[in-house]
């Protein structure tokens, strides 16, 4: 029996969430020194929003969304500068809310006809070459009660998919002692336009890099590393330190199929000459969900043969040996999911 090493895959929370405290209050005072757009409707009789900031590290960029519950119209917008702590009082119409927020958003203004409404906010996204990692656009949506309170947390919707070390070891096999050269690594099937306000449950429609590379498109991208990056070194079964970071959105939930298909770690490269392409699918299972939001997954990969004549067929456990584990990156738990 051959002896195989195993490698590793964990995951954990990208970057600590920042909690958003509104607090809904009577409120009889004019509307005065705020930027903000407002109804006409009950503005005799206005709430206070208030708002703290936790858990960041500098100041961002804050978009305040304020929809009435009843009719679903746009009562009151407010754009700021994030605070590091303290209330910041901001103002809507009397009544039962839902409130929309972006962390460092991709729009310096918005047009009127696209925040108008809820079911309109809901529709807009954001793009994968623009999304910044170090400062990655954060959403968060909630509904309040008049006079209610409640905690909103903001997270990114950006996940990292780190390949953190790579070998090869094709004992027993033919070509033993080979080694894999031009080795390319990238993401396919990579969504490139998240919705802001996606449930956990959404699927995109707009995707890159399907079945495989394309050169075109990840050409055009300002941050070509998030999807494609190239290895100069040559893999062998001493094995080789990455830590190659790609950046995506969360891919489909459910079952693939030819119009949302899931994402895929691919690594291509020769062995002897030949060409293969190893594409890794990404927690699916065990019952798991592929990519989702706000997550890291680091990878220690092991190649045991030579991978698929294509980089659309993913390959089993017999061709790259992977043990899996999600970390909660807080609370130290460790799950094992599947891929």
């Amino acid at each position: 029996m051959e002896k195989r090493d195993k490698g590793r895959i964990s995951l954990g929370r990208f970057l600590p969430y920042n909690l958003l405290n509104f607090l809904l209050l009577p409120a009889f005072l004019p509307f005065s020194g705020l930027s903000a757009c407002t109804s006409q409707a009950d503005i005799e009789q206005p709430c206070t929003v208030g708002m703290t900031r936790a858990g960041a590290t500098e100041a961002g960029q804050l978009d305040i969304f304020i929809y009435d519950n009843r009719s679903g119209a746009l009562d009151s917008y407010h754009r700021m500068e994030c605070p590091a702590e303290g209330v910041v009082e901001l103002y809507s119409g009397k009544g039962g809310k839902t409130v929309a927020c972006i962390v460092d958003g991709q729009n310096s203004s918005y047009i009127w006809e696209e925040v108008k409404t809820l079911d309109r906010m809901k529709r807009m996204k954001v793009e994968l070459d623009r999304d910044d990692p170090s400062r990655p656009v954060m959403s968060g949506i909630c509904s309040i009660g008049g006079g209610g309170r409640a905690t909103l947390p903001c997270t990114p919707l950006l996940s990292k998919v780190v390949v953190r070390s790579l070998r090869c070891d094709f004992s027993g096999r033919s070509y033993a002692g080979e080694k894999l050269k031009n080795v390319k690594i990238y993401l396919t099937n990579v969504c490139n336009g998240y919705s802001l306000f996606a449930d956990e449950d959404e699927e995109s429609s707009e995707f890159m890099n399907i079945g495989g590379l394309d050169r075109i498109a990840t050409g055009r991208m300002k941050n070509k590393w998030y999807v494609y990056q190239e290895v100069p070194a040559e893999i062998g079964p001493e094995g080789v330190r990455l830590d190659r970071e790609f950046c995506c959105y969360p891919d489909p939930p459910g079952e693939e199929t030819a119009g949302s298909p899931y994402t895929r770690l691919v690594i291509e490269g020769s062995i002897g000459g030949e060409n293969c392409w190893y594409p890794i699918t990404l927690n699916r299972g065990d019952g798991g969900k592929g990519i989702r939001r706000n997550c890291r997954y680091v990878l220690d990969i092991c190649l045991t043969r030579k991978g698929a004549d294509n980089p659309w067929t993913p390959v089993g456990r017999e061709t790259a040996q992977i043990y899996t584990q999600l970390c909660d990156w807080e609370e130290k738990e460790v799950h094992d999911v599947g891929y």
